[in-house]
């Protein structure tokens, strides 16, 4: 199965996520929020592959009039199909609230984040998100050579990009450059400064994502990785 949502009552989200989640054969990486969703990236056997599949809590009744495709249903969290319309209010409502609870967020199409207004300052994301785009068709974020547009300074502040393509990364400024701390290298943009934050606590994870880099910069990157033996400082270290 590749890229599938599946709509499943209480008792069968608990049941894969117990067979996914237990230590053993069959455990494997997955986002949840242990309660209305459990989302997939990858896993196989001999009979059977899963590929980014997601199980989520129906409405009562098995009905789905109240899952909202472009915002979180009551007492769900998670939206099946963000575009680019409905993706900085869903962050804005939904990716604001301080809490430990995970959202999930399903990118239906590709979306552009260059020059919106209304995060021009920064669009605080207080808890932790999750972007996932999808494996069948390449699906992406352009951030239009912009920085510090999502910012991860809450308390439950974290954020992982998953099978996005990620366009037009700029090198971050002076206030990317405050937040990060010393030694972090601000003039490449795979550093990925449209997330603000300190360099030093492990707030953003890229899972299967690609950068869009400049010759110049993945140079630079291939120099280092090869001369260091290492990645680069701040590089996120779910991309090796």
């Amino acid at each position: 199965m590749y890229d599938v949502q599946l709509l499943v009552d209480a008792g069968t989200l608990q049941q894969y996520l117990q067979f996914f989640s237990t230590p053993g054969p069959n455990a494997t990486l997955v986002y949840t929020d242990n309660a209305t969703f459990l989302h997939i990236p990858y896993w196989s056997d001999d009979q059977t592959m899963v590929n980014h599949v997601g199980l989520l809590l129906a409405s009562p009744g098995g009905t789905t009039a109240d899952l909202a495709l472009t915002r979180p249903a009551a007492g769900r969290n998670f939206v099946l199909a963000a575009n680019q319309a409905t993706l900085v209010p869903v962050l804005q409502a939904a990716g604001s609230t301080s809490t430990s609870v995970p959202l999930l967020v399903y990118v239906a199409t590709n979306i552009s984040l260059g020059r919106p207004q209304d995060i021009a300052a920064g669009l605080p994301i207080n808890r932790p998100v999750f972007l996932v785009g999808r494996v069948t068709v390449p699906t992406g974020i352009d951030f239009g050579m912009q920085v510090n547009q999502l910012v991860l300074l809450g308390s439950y502040s974290r954020m992982t990009l998953a099978e996005l393509v990620l366009e037009n990364l700029a090198p971050g400024d002076e206030r990317s450059a405050d937040f990060a701390g010393a030694g972090f290298d601000v003039q490449m943009g795979y550093n990925m400064w449209p997330m603000l934050y300190p360099r030093s606590s492990n707030r953003l994870a890229l899972h299967n994502c690609t950068l869009a880099l400049s010759t110049l910069e993945l140079e630079e990157y291939l120099y280092k990785a090869t001369l260091y033996k290492v990645q680069p400082a701040g590089f996120p270290a779910a991309l090796a």
